[in-house]
Parts: structure tokens; C-alpha cells; sequence
């Protein structure tokens, strides 16, 4: 599974935990570093191979385009800043994004799905299902074994994971990504709103006014197969 070496550069703490949180909630798997200064983070990325840097434009007296004068930066740069003056200088220094403090979710989340496409960061591949995720909600942290998923459903801003004899589990995550992750040969997008796991499958059948539904084991409800979707199954 691919993990991402992310450093966030903020002289704050509550800003580098609010970060932190937003990444987490993202659901992708990291190696997460924090500096409060210049200095601190020139320290982080001559001794680690950073893929991503959250950068502030403020820091103790300097500023994040001086850490890019200190160092050769391979990584991409995502400024976070309260200042919007900064950022035609920002997109100068080919900064990736340029993001506004307090951070917006649905632009964070854009953020970060455009670094990961661009890195090809396609965690599918490596999926197979007998593995299992550790994913964080606003209980704390879970292990799901993907096996033991029966459905995915779209529910507003996020997705709801249906376990096994186990409790739903809320999760800050598209329905793409989930189609993405998952191995195909076991689950199957059957709606724009729900994934299912086949291995699952009950029943599957057409209704009166010839809609196609899908009956999933100890679940008291039927699921909608939309037309686009119906090859996939």
C-alpha cells in the first residue's frame, strides 16, 4: 500500500493539529512530520523523502518562501495561510494549492485528490481481500477487514460502511475513492450512491415496474441497480 510522507510547516500548534485532523479524516495512509520554523523543517527534509509539505507563509520571523530558497524541495508544496495576498507568489514558486486558513473540508479533500492523481497513488492495486483498513471516525480508530464489508453507501459529504455484525462506521470519503480502493473482483459499484460486496449477494432480481434490485444477506432492505450500473454487476 502506497504511504505518503507528508510534513506540515506551521509555527502554530493548533493549526498543524487541524492539519493533522483534516488528512486523517481524509483516510489515506501516512508518514506524518510537523516543524514550527524554517530551520526545523530544513532539518525534516535533508534526514526524510517528503512527497507533500503544508507550508505557512509566516514563520518566527521568516516566511515558507525562504525554506524554498534554503533547500532544494522535490516534493509538492501546498501553502496554508491566513494571508490571501500571497498567492500569485505562491503559484510562482510552483506551488501546488494554495489554501486559506480556517481550512475548508471540500477544498481540502479537492486538494489532496489532485496531488494523489497526479502521484498515481492508486492504493487498488495493492487491495486484496483479506486485508484490512484502520480507519478513523468520530469514535476513534477501527480495523475493518474488507471482507467483511457488505455495502458502501453515499451519505451527503460522506460514506457509510456497513460491517459484518458490527456497527455502521461515518466516514469523510467519496464514493470514487471507495470504487477505487476496493479489489473488483469482489465489490461492485452498483449505484452512484452504494458499492456492494457480491460475495454478499442474496438475491438479484427484477421488479414489477422493472427496476433491477439487489438483495444483500442480513439486511432488511432492497438496493437499487441504476442502468449505467447494471453491466458491472
Amino acid at each position: 500500500m502506497s504511504i505518503l510522507n507528508v510534513l506540515i510547516v506551521d509555527d502554530e500548534f493548533f493549526a498543524r493539529k487541524e492539519l493533522t485532523n483534516r488528512l486523517y479524516e481524509y483516510n489515506e495512509n501516512y508518514i506524518l512530520h510537523q516543524a514550527d520554523s524554517v530551520d526545523s523543517a530544513v532539518d525534516v527534509l535533508k534526514r526524510n523523502k517528503i512527497d507533500l509539505i503544508f507550508l505557512d507563509i509566516q514563520l518566527m520571523g521568516e516566511t515558507g518562501f525562504d525554506l524554498l530558497k534554503r533547500i532544494k524541495i522535490k516534493a509538492d508544496v501546498v501553502f496554508v495561510t491566513a494571508y490571501a495576498e500571497y498567492a500569485l507568489r505562491a503559484f510562482d514558486v510552483n506551488a501546488v494549492d494554495y489554501l486559506l486558513k480556517p481550512v475548508n473540508i471540500k477544498r481540502f479533500n479537492n486538494t489532496m485528490e489532485r496531488i494523489l492523481n497526479k502521484k498515481k497513488l492508486n492504493i487498488s492495486k495493492d487491495l486484496t481481500y483479506s486485508d484490512q483498513l484502520i480507519e478513523k471516525n468520530f469514535d476513534g480508530l477501527r480495523i475493518i477487514k474488507l471482507k467483511n464489508i457488505l455495502y458502501v453507501s453515499a451519505e451527503g459529504d460522506y460514506t457509510r460502511v456497513c460491517v459484518f455484525e458490527e456497527n455502521d462506521m461515518l466516514l469523510y470519503r467519496t464514493m470514487k475513492r471507495w470504487e477505487e480502493m476496493l479489489p473488483k473482483k469482489y465489490f461492485c459499484r452498483i449505484h452512484r450512491s452504494t458499492i456492494i460486496n457480491k460475495e454478499y449477494i442474496e438475491k438479484f432480481h427484477k421488479t414489477e415496474n422493472s427496476n433491477y434490485v439487489v438483495e444483500i444477506s442480513g439486511i432488511d432492505k432492497n438496493f437499487a441497480v441504476s442502468r449505467t450500473c447494471l453491466p458491472n454487476l
